[in-house]
């Protein structure tokens, strides 16, 4: 991860000089889920946040490329169904597997438009792993439910995540250095969180969508 961060700022320092510069903040929601061989059917995608810096380098007046450094929220949903002693349904529970990333999206795009802009955009996404669990529904000896329990992961999943991510982008200038600009993008993991520790043989991968908004400033428009 740090020598991909390396490269990436290399890169960009050897082209930077002159040319235009983005900065900005986005946030906004992640619908994600992961694929699995077997045993995960009844989960659900798990509704979460993610946001953070970006930065865009104009490299010409069309091309650019961009870093970001974003927290995300990652994993899947599921339900308990709590039932009687005769076996009557008495109620759910939602219990939730979650997966929280630092990610470091590199994106390469093009731009289609002047004051507005649309901006498909095609990249990679390292990503190291800063929390992991699964949350579960606690009961007391008649049944009931009291509360939930926090089951931590971190020790057992796979650190870092590698992907890839499609993106398309709308920028619209509020005036001569702010700019306006929201995200859709889709991304799928290349590598598995599963492991010799952790779901042995499941070959577990991220994939989701996210939305998202925020404001950029170019420093030298």
């Amino acid at each position: 991860m740090r020598q991909i961060l390396i490269f990436s700022f290399i890169l960009i320092s050897s082209v930077a000089f002159g040319q235009k510069h983005l900065i900005g903040i986005q946030g906004g929601l992640n619908l994600t889920h992961f694929t699995s061989k077997e045993g995960f059917g009844d989960t659900q995608m798990r509704t979460g946040f993610i946001g953070g810096i970006t930065y865009d380098l104009k490299l010409t007046e069309k091309y650019r490329i961009g870093v970001d450094i974003l927290y995300s929220q990652q994993g899947a949903t599921s339900k308990y169904l709590f039932t009687n002693d005769e076996g009557v349904f008495t109620g759910e529970e939602k219990t939730e597997m979650y997966y929280d990333y630092l990610s470091v999206p590199i994106k390469f795009g093009y731009e289609f438009g002047n004051s507005t802009r649309l901006i498909p955009k095609i990249g990679i996404v390292p990503a190291i792993a800063i929390k992991a669990g699964i949350t579960v529904p606690t009961v007391d000896g008649n049944g009931t439910v009291t509360g939930q329990e926090t089951i931590d992961h971190m020790d057992n999943v796979s650190k870092f995540d590698f992907g890839g991510i499609v993106e398309f982008g709308i920028e619209t200038d509020l005036s001569e250095n702010l700019i306006f600009c929201t995200n859709l993008n889709y991304k799928h993991s290349l590598t598995t969180f599963s492991n010799s520790d952790y779901f042995e043989g499941q070959d577990m991968r991220h994939y989701g969508f996210s939305v998202s908004v925020g404001i950029k400033y170019s420093l030298n428009r």
